[in-house]
């Protein structure tokens, strides 16, 4: 529990203000700045220190997954949360017979990717109605077509919460092949994520999670990775970056991994493992 004396010792610059803005941008704790000096010895090591950065990979992930409640498997990293969103898309090979709804709630990030597609589905929009999402609104918007549902658990432009069971089970029943993509970025952290069977979860580190920037937690269940394998090309997520057979075929890990598609973002994932911790 944070207690007067644990707050002055570990969130030092609020001795002299009263922030109340950490849904835009985090104070992170003392550790934060600890995590990143540690990386700084270890990246002085040159290669010896990549021991000690993929180390902290497999920590941070740990932690994440302790927070998600999911096994570490099921978790990865991007540098941002629009990055995993563009990725999703790959996954998702969508065309123009296909729908996606988004919410008028969301931040662009989860949104804007649908709109960008060379082949783009139809991106059906659940709009609030006074700062909140209803039901209703939803319904008629879903149907045999519909692969993905955007949303996220705690509104970025006004804090509405979404009311989690019965959409899910609105969604289940009436779009039985959708996928539900959620973006979490202002509940992780601050609020329980009340979202069991999420298909996606993906989260920026720089807000509650009280890390910086550069980092962007993706989670996928094992049960949906098949689904959601990126079609990305890069290295750090291929099963053979470096077989003989290399530049004739690229074969992807599944699910979450998928989505780390390159060197990761050391850096923010030594602040992240701190701050979650």
């Amino acid at each position: 529990m944070l207690t007067p004396q644990a707050r002055a010792r570990d969130f030092p610059g609020l001795a002299s203000m009263t922030y109340l803005n950490t849904a835009a941008e985090s104070i992170p704790p003392l550790c934060v700045g600890e995590a990143l000096q540690e990386y700084w010895r270890d990246k002085l090591q040159g290669m010896r220190g990549r021991e000690a950065h993929f180390a902290r990979l497999r920590d941070c992930r740990e932690a994440a997954a302790r927070m998600l409640e999911l096994k570490s498997e099921e978790v990865s990293f991007c540098s941002c949360s629009s990055e995993a969103y563009n990725l999703l898309a790959t996954a998702l090979c969508l065309g123009r017979s296909d729908e996606v709804v988004i919410t008028d709630l969301d931040f662009p990030a989860g949104a804007t990717p649908w709109l960008r597609a060379k082949t783009p589905p139809r991106v059906q929009h659940w709009k609030s109605r006074e700062g909140e999402l209803h039901l209703e609104d939803l319904v008629p918007l879903l149907n045999a077509n519909t692969r993905l549902v955007q949303v996220s658990l705690v509104s970025f432009y006004n804090g509405f919460r979404l009311d989690w069971a019965p959409m899910q089970a609105a969604i289940r029943r009436e779009s039985p092949k959708a996928l539900i993509s959620v973006d979490i970025t202002q509940a992780l952290g601050r609020v329980p994520l009340q979202c069991p069977g999420a298909d996606c979860l993906i989260s920026s580190t720089h807000k509650w999670t009280l890390g910086i920037h550069g980092g962007c937690i993706v989670a996928v269940p094992q049960n949906r990775s098949e689904a959601l394998t990126t079609m990305a090309g890069g290295w750090f997520h291929l099963v053979n970056p470096f077989d003989a057979d290399r530049f004739e075929r690229a074969q992807p890990k599944a699910g979450a991994a998928s989505f780390s598609v390159g060197m990761p973002n050391f850096p923010a994932l030594y602040a992240l493992n701190a701050s979650l911790r």
